[in-house]
Protein backbone atom coordinates (compact mmCIF):
# COMPACT_ATOMS: atom_id res chain seq x y z
CA UNK A 1 0.00 0.00 0.00
CA UNK A 2 1.22 3.48 -0.90
CA UNK A 3 0.15 7.00 0.00
CA UNK A 4 -0.24 9.78 -2.56
CA UNK A 5 -1.67 13.27 -2.34
CA UNK A 6 -4.43 14.63 -4.49
CA UNK A 7 -4.09 18.41 -4.70
CA UNK A 8 -6.97 20.75 -5.46
CA UNK A 9 -6.25 24.28 -6.70
CA UNK A 10 -8.27 26.91 -4.85
CA UNK A 11 -10.14 29.23 -7.19
CA UNK A 12 -10.25 31.96 -4.53
CA UNK A 13 -6.48 32.41 -4.24
CA UNK A 14 -4.82 35.68 -5.37
CA UNK A 15 -3.25 34.02 -8.44
CA UNK A 16 -6.46 32.45 -9.75
CA UNK A 17 -7.73 33.96 -12.99
CA UNK A 18 -11.28 34.45 -14.26
CA UNK A 19 -11.28 31.03 -15.94
CA UNK A 20 -10.38 29.39 -12.62
CA UNK A 21 -13.23 31.24 -10.93
CA UNK A 22 -15.66 30.33 -13.73
CA UNK A 23 -14.76 26.63 -13.48
CA UNK A 24 -15.27 26.63 -9.71
CA UNK A 25 -18.56 28.50 -10.03
CA UNK A 26 -19.84 26.20 -12.82
CA UNK A 27 -18.92 23.05 -10.88
CA UNK A 28 -20.35 24.48 -7.65
CA UNK A 29 -17.30 24.23 -5.44
CA UNK A 30 -14.08 25.90 -4.38
CA UNK A 31 -11.73 24.10 -6.82
CA UNK A 32 -10.88 24.59 -10.47
CA UNK A 33 -8.06 22.08 -11.01
CA UNK A 34 -6.62 18.87 -9.55
CA UNK A 35 -3.25 17.12 -9.53
CA UNK A 36 -1.82 13.93 -8.13
CA UNK A 37 1.28 14.69 -6.07
CA UNK A 38 3.82 11.97 -5.34
CA UNK A 39 6.94 12.23 -3.22
CA UNK A 40 10.03 11.97 -5.43
CA UNK A 41 13.54 12.37 -4.04
CA UNK A 42 14.90 13.07 -7.55
CA UNK A 43 12.68 16.14 -7.94
CA UNK A 44 14.28 19.46 -6.90
CA UNK A 45 11.23 20.14 -4.71
CA UNK A 46 10.87 16.62 -3.34
CA UNK A 47 7.52 16.12 -5.11
CA UNK A 48 6.19 15.65 -8.64
CA UNK A 49 2.73 16.61 -9.86
CA UNK A 50 0.82 14.59 -12.45
CA UNK A 51 -2.11 16.01 -14.38
CA UNK A 52 -3.37 17.72 -17.52
CA UNK A 53 -3.69 21.47 -17.82
CA UNK A 54 -5.13 23.37 -20.77
CA UNK A 55 -2.83 26.36 -20.38
CA UNK A 56 0.19 24.04 -20.50
CA UNK A 57 -1.01 22.10 -23.53
CA UNK A 58 -2.15 18.91 -21.86
CA UNK A 59 -0.66 16.07 -19.86
CA UNK A 60 2.57 16.90 -18.05
CA UNK A 61 4.71 15.84 -15.11
CA UNK A 62 6.63 18.49 -13.21
CA UNK A 63 8.04 19.40 -9.79
CA UNK A 64 5.51 20.51 -7.18
CA UNK A 65 5.98 22.71 -4.13
CA UNK A 66 3.58 22.00 -1.28
CA UNK A 67 1.66 25.24 -0.78
CA UNK A 68 -1.47 25.21 1.37
CA UNK A 69 -2.30 28.80 0.43
CA UNK A 70 -2.93 27.77 -3.18
CA UNK A 71 -3.86 24.10 -2.78
CA UNK A 72 -5.88 21.82 -0.53
CA UNK A 73 -4.49 18.30 -0.21
CA UNK A 74 -6.02 14.98 0.66
CA UNK A 75 -3.95 11.86 1.33
CA UNK A 76 -5.13 8.80 -0.56
CA UNK A 77 -4.12 5.16 -0.18
CA UNK A 78 -3.49 3.18 -3.36
CA UNK A 79 -2.21 -0.34 -3.83
CA UNK A 80 0.61 0.71 -6.17
CA UNK A 81 1.63 4.34 -6.80
CA UNK A 82 4.00 3.15 -9.55
CA UNK A 83 0.89 2.50 -11.65
CA UNK A 84 0.06 6.21 -11.46
CA UNK A 85 3.57 7.11 -12.57
CA UNK A 86 3.48 4.55 -15.41
CA UNK A 87 0.03 5.73 -16.54
CA UNK A 88 1.18 9.36 -16.72
CA UNK A 89 4.41 8.41 -18.47
CA UNK A 90 2.29 6.54 -21.04
CA UNK A 91 -0.05 9.52 -21.71
CA UNK A 92 2.61 12.24 -21.25
CA UNK A 93 2.29 14.85 -23.98
CA UNK A 94 -1.35 14.01 -24.77
CA UNK A 95 -3.36 17.11 -25.62
CA UNK A 96 -5.83 18.72 -23.25
CA UNK A 97 -9.38 17.42 -23.76
CA UNK A 98 -11.31 20.63 -24.43
CA UNK A 99 -14.11 18.73 -26.19
CA UNK A 100 -14.42 16.23 -23.35
CA UNK A 101 -14.58 18.86 -20.62
CA UNK A 102 -17.17 20.89 -22.52
CA UNK A 103 -19.34 17.87 -23.33
CA UNK A 104 -19.13 16.46 -19.80
CA UNK A 105 -20.03 19.73 -18.09
CA UNK A 106 -22.37 21.49 -20.49
CA UNK A 107 -24.03 18.71 -22.48
CA UNK A 108 -23.64 16.18 -19.61
CA UNK A 109 -22.33 13.58 -22.03
CA UNK A 110 -19.05 11.83 -21.28
CA UNK A 111 -16.63 11.54 -24.17
CA UNK A 112 -13.88 9.04 -23.39
CA UNK A 113 -11.00 9.98 -25.69
CA UNK A 114 -7.87 8.08 -24.65
CA UNK A 115 -5.67 10.53 -26.59
CA UNK A 116 -6.88 13.68 -24.81
CA UNK A 117 -7.33 14.29 -21.08
CA UNK A 118 -8.54 16.95 -18.66
CA UNK A 119 -7.17 17.16 -15.11
CA UNK A 120 -9.74 15.36 -12.98
CA UNK A 121 -10.41 12.82 -15.73
CA UNK A 122 -6.77 11.69 -15.82
CA UNK A 123 -6.47 11.88 -12.02
CA UNK A 124 -9.57 9.72 -11.48
CA UNK A 125 -8.41 7.19 -14.07
CA UNK A 126 -4.92 7.05 -12.49
CA UNK A 127 -6.35 6.51 -9.00
CA UNK A 128 -8.52 3.68 -10.29
CA UNK A 129 -5.60 2.08 -12.15
CA UNK A 130 -3.47 2.29 -8.99
CA UNK A 131 -6.14 0.55 -6.92
CA UNK A 132 -7.40 3.45 -4.80
CA UNK A 133 -8.84 2.10 -1.56
CA UNK A 134 -11.52 4.82 -1.39
CA UNK A 135 -14.66 3.10 -2.69
CA UNK A 136 -16.20 6.39 -3.83
CA UNK A 137 -13.49 6.81 -6.47
CA UNK A 138 -14.69 3.60 -8.10
CA UNK A 139 -18.17 5.07 -8.52
CA UNK A 140 -16.85 7.89 -10.70
CA UNK A 141 -16.74 7.89 -14.49
CA UNK A 142 -13.41 9.62 -15.19
CA UNK A 143 -14.72 11.37 -18.31
CA UNK A 144 -17.56 12.91 -16.25
CA UNK A 145 -15.53 13.94 -13.19
CA UNK A 146 -14.68 17.58 -12.47
CA UNK A 147 -12.32 18.64 -9.65
CA UNK A 148 -15.10 19.31 -7.13
CA UNK A 149 -16.72 15.94 -7.81
CA UNK A 150 -13.36 14.22 -7.20
CA UNK A 151 -12.81 16.27 -4.03
CA UNK A 152 -16.23 15.21 -2.77
CA UNK A 153 -15.56 11.54 -3.55
CA UNK A 154 -12.31 11.77 -1.57
CA UNK A 155 -14.10 13.34 1.42
CA UNK A 156 -12.60 16.82 1.06
CA UNK A 157 -16.01 18.44 0.49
Amino acid sequence: MDKVLVAFYKANNPFANWIDKLIAWWTRGPYCHSEIVIEDKTSPTGYRMYSSLGTEGGVRIKPHVIDTELWDYVEVTVYDKQRIISFYEMILGSKYDWTGIIFSQIVRLGVDNQKRWFCSESNTKALQIAGCTNKNVWLLKPEMTHPNKLAKALGLL
